[in-house]
C-alpha cells in the first residue's frame, strides 16, 4: 500500500524525488504540485489503522474525510475501519 501511495504521488506531484512518510501517526498527509489538474487539486494520503474499529461519523469528519472525498484525490489505508461511512450515498 504504501510503496504504491508514494509512487502514485510522486507521480501526480511531479516530484520523483518527494520524501512521502506514511500517514500511520499523523492519520493524513496532503500534497499538491504543478502536476496536478488545474493547480488547485491536493493528493490526501490517509491511513485509518489507528482509528478504532468503529469509528465514528463524527472522527471521520473532524479528519475532513467527507470534504476531501469531494475535491481531492484520495488514498486510503485500512478504509475498512470505516466502511459505515463509505457505504452511504454522500
Amino acid at each position: 500500500k504504501s510503496v504504491f501511495a508514494r509512487g502514485f504521488i510522486r507521480s501526480m506531484i511531479g516530484s520523483p524525488a518527494e520524501i512521502v512518510p506514511s500517514p500511520s501517526f499523523m492519520l493524513e498527509q496532503t500534497y499538491s504540485g504543478p502536476q496536478l489538474p488545474f493547480d488547485q487539486i491536493t493528493v490526501r494520503h490517509f491511513d485509518l489503522y489507528r482509528l478504532q474499529d468503529k469509528v465514528s461519523d463524527v472522527d471521520l469528519q473532524a479528519l475532513g474525510l467527507p470534504q476531501a472525498l469531494k475535491n481531492d484525490i484520495c488514498l486510503i489505508e485500512w478504509p475498512e475501519k470505516g466502511m459505515r461511512f463509505f457505504d452511504r450515498p454522500q
